[in-house]
């Protein structure tokens, strides 16, 4: 029995050793026919520790990501959890990772940078510029399913290009997930464009704003014109419009 016992430990040990080093190289194919919604390319190093020169996930590339697992969590949690930092010409981001045996993605204690001009990626009506700071507590995406986040997202510097001009500013918005809906609350510092209320969307993609704005001088007549239209109504004594809005949106295809 004792020598049954050292043999099977010393083949769980080989098991182990051998899919810790298994090159990044030779997973990347098979990790794809998994999950079609990750791709690795330029892999070097383990599956364990290691890097690749682009991850492109739903399509997006991220660029150079490196990676090292965290046995322990992963055990704990049914899901492959990674401290992640990525170095990409629009993004770099720095926190953890984990996928999910259903192919769900969750994001912890996240640090990211982005340039602004990603939304035009998302929608042709306007054009960013700026960089988008933040810290995403933790977020969770699923195949089909409405996203939850919790975090900060700083829109440093921020302007618009098109279809009007707007200098550059900078807001904030605190985002938090309740109940299938996302709620962001909104506000402006040192901007031409004052800001402050909330905005949310849920899992029907559907909309609400309630945001109190109101411009500084030297802002193209071309904002406010919009602004008042949008607020359906002249502002107040003070030059402020309140923005208070109900709609719908087209699904957004995050996660297939």
């Amino acid at each position: 029995m004792k020598t049954f016992k050292l043999i099977l430990l010393g083949l769980l040990t080989f098991i182990i050793t051998a899919i810790w080093l298994t090159p990044t190289a030779f997973v990347a194919p098979h990790l794809q026919r998994v999950a079609p919604n990750i791709v690795i390319s330029g892999g070097s190093g383990t599956i364990w520790n290691g890097s690749a020169t682009n991850v492109r996930v739903n399509s997006f590339d991220l660029g150079k990501t490196t990676w090292k697992v965290l046995p322990l969590k992963s055990l704990t949690s049914f899901s492959l959890v990674s401290d992640v930092t990525v170095d990409g010409p629009e993004v770099t981001a720095a926190g953890q990772a984990a996928y999910a045996y259903d192919r769900a993605i969750r994001l912890t204690d996240m640090q990211f940078e982005a340039e602004s001009s990603l939304i035009g990626r998302f929608q042709p009506m306007a054009r960013l510029a700026g960089t988008f700071q933040g810290l995403i507590d933790n977020a969770e995406i699923r195949p089909k399913l409405f996203p939850s986040i919790n975090g900060v997202l700083n829109w440093v510097q921020g302007s618009i290009t098109f279809p009007v001009r707007l200098t550059p500013g900078n807001y904030r918005a605190d985002i938090s997930s309740q109940d299938d809906t996302i709620l962001a609350q909104v506000e402006s510092v040192d901007a031409p464009l004052e800001l402050s209320g909330t905005a949310s969307i849920n899992g029907d993609w559907q909309y609400e704003t309630d945001v109190v704005a109101k411009t500084k001088s030297g802002v193209p007549p071309l904002l406010n014109n919009l602004l008042r239209s949008a607020a359906g109504g002249n502002p107040s004594a003070d030059g402020s419009v309140q923005i208070k809005r109900k709609g719908s949106i087209n699904p957004i295809p995050l996660y297939q």
